[in-house]
């Protein structure tokens, strides 16, 4: 069995699978709160109308929720696309999908999305192998949980008409 853990889930691989555990951000969004009781600023902030993203702290803790339902819905709406496919979701709490063997550097060129790499905003580097791996001798992004990658995968799908409506 295999640990890793990123900036919003924990990943345990075992066997052909990989379990994608939502990180919920409690002690983070708990010292942002306590933080903003006991600053002075806060005051200043009611008077002027409040926070003009009052949902953004919640999302934040969330993170790892949405990125699971993000992987989800991009492998149900766009199966033929090469990402690593999504077995079951829980809710967005816990994603399990098909497990890939990394892949090396020399293999990066032939990732698919190779003309979408240079592209800074879509919350994943794909110049990098250790975001790619083999799936039944396909080589397939294995994360896809960022909503600005999948708004790009998804106009990237509509332009090679690989749209299923459902």
């Amino acid at each position: 069995m295999n640990f890793e853990y990123g900036t919003t889930r924990f990943v345990f691989c075992v066997g052909g699978v990989a379990m994608k555990v939502a990180r919920v951000k409690v002690i983070y969004w708990a010292k942002r709160v306590i933080e903003k009781i006991f600053v002075a600023q806060h005051a200043t902030n009611i008077l002027r109308g409040g926070n003009p993203q009052p949902f953004a702290r919640l999302r934040h803790l969330f993170a790892g929720v949405t990125a699971n339902l993000e992987e989800g819905r991009m492998y149900a709406r766009y199966p033929e696309l090469p990402l690593a496919p999504t077995l079951f979701s829980f809710f967005g709490l816990v994603n399990i999908q098909v497990r890939g063997t990394p892949i090396g550097k020399d293999e990066l060129v032939l990732c698919p999305f190779r003309d979408l790499a240079d592209i800074e905003s879509a919350g994943i580097d794909l110049n990098k192998a250790e975001n790619f791996g083999r799936i039944d001798g396909r080589i397939v992004l294995l994360d896809c949980g960022f909503e600005g990658l999948n708004k790009i995968l998804a106009r990237y799908a509509e332009s090679r008409q690989i749209v299923y409506d459902f």
